[in-house]
């Protein structure tokens, strides 16, 4: 017994030594970047593992304090000492040669379209997602892009139990679709359209027909068997409902030298009867941009726009966010105007990202109530004004940068930040 011990004791340690040996041979890169503020402070740590020339493995870790001003939310739960850490991304890349095929699996940050700074279906601005997605170029004007994305889980409660902590709960699965198919039409015109579905339902699992690579979404509503576990509207009163909040839209690029003008659309809710028309608005939200880089200068500025009950849907918890935060636009009713410059000298960057938001009554928490409810497009009556800045130093080279930088209201409202960060890289 002592020796068989001793032997499996052996055998755990050449394991354990070949599995290290196996992984840090494997790193191809590894990012360190610690930053502090006056009251804040965040740690990072990115490891990149290349098994071959078309696959790798990607993962960074993030211990911070919550009140960090994170260019992009970071997405927590657990709180000590007012401080977390969390998987910020973690996932794998497998391209062909050709790069003609892509393929992501895990946690990552995602955009769809030509928006610099907001976006309607999936913003730069959203935090990282979990997701399988691919990308295929089907020809050399043609491309295909297609998002599964994990939403977090939500419950809504059946019974109270009378007060005595036995209560009962309806928990609900969420998933959001969204694939995306690019025209390159000339050198200086590309198109893209797109379509987007939020699923839910009590413990609902991925739905085989959303995966069809280019089968529309809203084609899939109408030949499946509607989910409507949880309805707002659970008296059909605006007809016959579902859990799937479907979105469709298309966005375009106009390069003009180093100029470039884009948009983007996208369209909620629309009604083709003239009796629905008197009872439901159209549902909406456009965003138009403009960017340019000419020698030192890049700079970007864009307006958006979200109607009232844009992302909001009589299926419930079916708005396209991660616990709260919105993967498109902030949420519904509003409007926004972003600048983004940013000037180079040699090794030196100054940046400044500057935006405004005009909010109306709703947000993503609001309740569906659309149907004989009317609101006017520009009713900003009960509007709140929000803002916030960003300016910063950067200073690259090839193994290490340097940020110096102010934020205020960045996170939250009233916050300031004057902060300072540093990249390291490391190559094998």
């Amino acid at each position: 017994m002592e020796d068989r011990t001793k032997a499996y004791f052996k055998l755990t340690n050449c394991i354990i030594f070949f599995s290290l040996e196996l992984i840090f041979c494997s790193i191809s890169s590894i990012e360190i970047t610690p930053s502090f503020s006056l009251n804040s402070y965040s740690f990072g740590v990115a490891s990149k593992f290349k098994i071959s020339p078309n696959f790798f493995i990607y993962h960074k870790n993030n211990f911070f304090k919550t009140n960090y001003p994170f260019e992009r939310p970071v997405i927590y739960q657990k709180v000590r000492n007012k401080s977390t850490g969390v998987n910020e991304q973690s996932y794998l890349s497998i391209n062909d040669d050709m790069e003609k095929i892509n393929i992501w699996f895990g946690r990552r940050y995602l955009d769809s379209g030509p928006s610099v700074i907001s976006g309607l279906f999936i913003s730069p601005e959203s935090p990282a997602v979990d997701n399988l997605s691919y990308q295929f170029k089907l020809s050399d004007k043609i491309k295909l892009q297609s998002n599964i994305i994990r939403l977090d889980s939500r419950k809504e409660i059946l019974d109270d139990g009378d007060g005595l902590d036995r209560a009962t709960y309806m928990y609900f699965n969420r998933w959001y679709y969204h694939h995306r198919v690019e025209l390159k039409y000339t050198d200086f015109l590309t198109i893209g359209f797109k379509e987007a579905v939020v699923s839910t339902g009590e413990n609902r699992s991925i739905e085989w027909y959303y995966l069809l690579p280019l089968g529309p979404f809203h084609t899939e509503q109408l030949n499946q068997e509607a989910r409507t576990d949880g309805l707002y509207d659970a008296s059909n009163l605006s007809g016959i409902g579902n859990n799937d909040n479907g979105m469709v839209g298309l966005d375009l690029s106009l390069l003009l030298g180093k100029n470039k003008l884009y948009g983007e659309f996208c369209v909620d809710e629309f009604q083709l009867d003239k009796e629905d028309r008197k009872k439901m608005q159209d549902v909406f939200g456009f965003l138009i941009g403009f960017s340019s880089s000419k020698e030192n200068i890049d700079w970007s500025i864009e307006y958006a726009y979200a109607s009232p009950w844009l992302y909001l849907n009589r299926g419930k918890f079916s708005s396209p966010d991660v616990k709260g935060v919105s993967l498109g636009l902030r949420g519904p009713n509003l409007q926004s105007l972003s600048i983004k410059p940013q000037f180079s000298f040699k090794s030196y960057k100054i940046g400044l990202n500057t935006q405004l938001w005009v909010k109306g009554s709703q947000s993503l928490d609001t309740d569906w109530d659309a149907w004989q409810n009317k609101i006017d497009y520009f009713d900003f009556n009960d509007f709140e004004i929000e803002h916030r800045y960003q300016a910063f130093i950067l200073s690259e080279g090839k193994k290490r940068n340097y940020e110096f930088g102010f934020s205020y209201n960045w996170l939250y409202e009233g916050s300031m930040q004057i902060y300072c960060s540093a990249t390291y890289q490391m190559q094998n």
